[in-house]
């Protein structure tokens, strides 16, 4: 269901009026939550049909005689009664709170590790009881920590569970040492990146130790996919109807004078990334910052992620050809770690990243 931004203002007025509600006798709101922007009202208040929800929420309304509530608020909460009473589709609840929770904790980065409830409300467009509810609920869990009075980290179950994947993970096994030490004899800022739906996470990283190198944590949610050769080469890997829907959602603001900002040109882009197995860009993310990529391959042929450098301008384009060559040999170095072998006929009739296999 598609909720304007009317629906969404009045989820935000709910702050308010949450005690006013419960002031009415015989209305009692439970806020089970059903996604960003709205709430349902506990179905003993009201019938079955629309008409007798719509006539329940009027009698409600008229009931204007309540301590301390203008017409105005009331007025709203009629509103609210009648947008949100209705039924729970099967399984949504569960999809739009995991949804909630990956959104929550993409929040915390190493440039913003403590939040506040109410920053958490702003970012994500809801009202602060809900941003308490859910932060709350993650701190519980140990996926959040309480730092002082409405203020979180992240918890001790992120490192518990970051330990798990790093030990058990294995791209993340096989490519460990090649990352490290290919940053520490060229001098260059590297990671292996793998997609998820829009955005890239880096799964490993590591900044080289010369005077003038990239931050390690240039890879971040924000990250735009389509300016940067990481994402133009898991990108490339994507089987056609998923890369069509992918593009469908994708906004090509322009970042730089370089960005490419259409279609139908990043089309043509990815289709040369595909046949060359790389990618690079100069200048189309950050202007005095190039990247190169090229497709981590298993035993399959199928791409489990991308290795990537990014370096200043000024030496990529002092030797882009060395760039190219030092970015190919670490893919393929981590790819035979992985079981794969260029000559097998199977490795280059195989599409499709590893999280887009792992849904099939």
């Amino acid at each position: 269901m598609q909720w304007s931004s009317h629906d969404r203002r009045e989820e935000q007025n709910l702050d308010g009026i949450d005690s006013a509600i419960r002031k009415f006798q015989k209305v009692s709101v439970n806020t089970v939550p059903r996604g960003p922007f709205f709430r349902i009202v506990s179905k003993k208040v009201f019938g079955r049909s629309d008409i007798q929800r719509r006539k329940n929420a009027a009698s409600c309304g008229r009931s204007a005689g309540i301590d301390g509530i203008s017409r105005a608020q009331v007025a709203r909460v009629r509103t609210l009664f009648t947008l949100d009473v209705i039924d729970k589709p099967e399984g949504g609840g569960v999809l739009k709170s995991t949804e909630r929770t990956a959104e929550v904790l993409r929040l915390f980065t190493l440039t913003s590790p403590e939040l506040g409830t109410s920053e958490v409300a702003r970012l994500l467009g809801i009202a602060t009881s809900s941003a308490h509810e859910v932060l709350n609920g993650l701190s519980d869990t140990g996926l959040l920590r309480r730092r002082a009075p409405g203020r979180f980290r992240l918890g001790p179950m992120i490192a518990a569970l970051s330990q798990i994947m790093t030990s058990t993970d294995l791209i993340i096994g096989a490519a460990q040492s090649i990352v490290s030490d290919f940053a520490r004899r060229y001098g260059e800022t590297c990671h292996v990146v793998e997609l998820m739906d829009r955005r890239l996470l880096s799964l490993i990283a590591q900044e080289s130790d010369t005077p003038v190198r990239v931050s390690r944590n240039i890879i971040s949610a924000a990250t735009p996919v389509h300016a940067t050769a990481p994402g133009r080469v898991l990108l490339a890997e994507l089987p056609a109807p998923a890369l069509q829907l992918l593009l469908a959602r994708m906004e090509f603001t322009p970042i730089t004078s370089r960005t490419i900002t259409q279609k139908s040109v990043l089309e043509e882009a990815l289709a040369k990334v595909s046949a060359a197995a790389y990618a690079e860009e100069v200048g189309e993310y950050i202007p005095d910052l190039a990247s190169t990529a090229a497709p981590i391959r298993n035993h399959a042929g199928f791409c489990m992620g991308a290795f990537c450098l990014f370096i200043p301008v000024a030496r990529y384009e002092a030797q882009p050809r060395a760039y190219a060559s030092i970015t190919r040999e670490a893919a393929t170095q981590i790819s035979a770690r992985l079981g794969w072998d260029p000559a097998a006929p199977s490795s280059s009739q195989t599409t499709g990243t590893r999280r887009h296999r792992e849904k099939e």
